[in-house]
């Protein structure tokens, strides 16, 4: 069994952001309303709950209702 840590360069990310208004959302466990109001928009899938914070925000989702469309 190999256990040693993978080499090379990293692969490349999927979703490219030229500025924040270009935002591009290729995602499912994105809401892309919520997302489109240049919020975080991840989703916690289990319980339908979206994190309201600032797009690219640091540290972890703080996941909330979603709001009534």
């Amino acid at each position: 069994m190999n256990n040693r840590a993978p080499s090379g360069p990293l692969p490349p990310v999927s979703t490219v952001w030229v500025s924040s208004r270009e935002r591009q959302i290729h995602n499912v466990e994105v809401d892309d309303a919520v997302a489109g109001q240049h919020l975080c928009g991840n989703l916690h899938l289990p319980t339908g709950r979206v994190c309201l914070l600032p797009e690219r925000h640091r540290g972890g989702c703080e996941f909330t209702a979603r709001p009534a469309r």
